[in-house]
């Protein structure tokens, strides 16, 4: 039986030419199995298209409220704010940063500094700080006939001036130096003017500081220091007629040495009230007994039947 003439085989593989003119492709459509490689073929997922990208919206931008321009006078500066180095309140918007005429208009040696936010204000604090160190250090401020009170040399820098003491000065060296402090009432305090015109500042604080804290004695004076009226405990001599320390001299071991170191001193807490004391005065000169002579006992011995209610001590008759 020739070729042309044998019947087809029911069950022969077709071969390449036919399916891809059967299918256009050597795979079975309905099994999923591709003819050529004998494999089964996975098909792939759909492809799911990506959202379209979106740019991101340009950043707010920040307004400096109550900011002016100090050039185009325009308010509440928008962006970035450009404040004087040198100056305590000079500020430019970006446009006249750009601007010849502005900085004809300004001193040409000070710098800028850009403000954006908060903590770049933080940044130009330092900046400034340290800046005003530099000079300090290169051009020290005379103070034109001052002299320091513990050296004895013309004053320059920072100048220390006591709140108490009408006319006391100290200079940077001096008030850091433990012996030169003590030759001053501890208990003063000191204002430092950095600056010729800074007095307004000390005048101001002096003031401030004068204002009684706590008890004040009218018409008492600390014989010490002078401190009028006395502000505080006020320490009074049970051996004298007349003697008063402030806390800050009674507790100095310098001026204490000044008076005679075999007195007691009796802490009088309450303005006008001497009625402890004079208990205390008697009890410190010994009351008089039968033959009667006085004696000096301790005042420590007896000090507590001053606050344990007696009240046959005396009647207090004491200035």
């Amino acid at each position: 039986m020739s070729e042309a003439t044998r019947a087809p085989n029911p069950f022969a593989v077709p071969s390449a030419e036919f399916r891809l003119s059967a299918f256009g492709t050597t795979t079975n459509p309905r099994t999923g199995f591709d003819w050529k490689t004998g494999r089964p073929v996975v098909p792939h997922p759909p492809s799911v298209p990506s959202p379209p990208v979106r740019p991101n919206p340009p950043p707010e931008e920040i307004v400096h409220q109550g900011i002016y321009c100090d050039f185009c006078g325009k308010g509440s500066i928008r962006g970035i704010r450009y404040k004087c180095v040198q100056c305590d309140d000079y500020n430019r918007c970006s446009g006249c940063m750009t601007s010849p005429k502005a900085w004809e208009a300004h001193d040409a040696r000070h710098q800028f500094f850009p403000i954006q936010t908060n903590d770049d204000l933080s940044h130009l604090t330092q900046i400034v700080k340290k800046q005003q160190q530099s000079v300090n250090r290169s051009h020290p401020t005379r103070h034109i006939g001052i002299t320091c009170d513990g050296c004895h040399k013309p004053l320059e820098g920072v100048r220390h001036k006591c709140l108490v003491c009408d006319d006391y000065d100290f200079c940077d060296a001096c008030i850091s130096t433990p012996s030169q402090r003590q030759n001053h009432i501890p208990t003063h305090a000191f204002f430092p003017i950095t600056a010729e015109h800074g007095r307004s500042l000390y005048d101001a604080a002096r003031i401030q500081a004068q204002v009684p804290q706590g008890v004040c004695h009218n018409a008492v004076v600390c014989d010490m220091c002078g401190q009028s009226p006395l502000v505080g405990v006020r320490h009074r001599c049970l051996d004298c007629n007349d003697f008063d320390l402030c806390g800050g001299c009674v507790s100095n071991p310098q001026l204490r040495l000044k008076h005679d170191l075999s007195h007691v001193f009796f802490p009088i807490t309450i303005s006008g009230d001497l009625t402890l004391y004079a208990c205390a005065v008697e009890l410190r000169l010994g009351r008089s007994g039968p033959s009667g002579s006085q004696q000096t006992v301790p005042l420590t011995a007896n000090i507590s039947e001053l606050f344990s209610g007696r009240s046959d001590l005396g009647d207090g008759n004491v200035r």
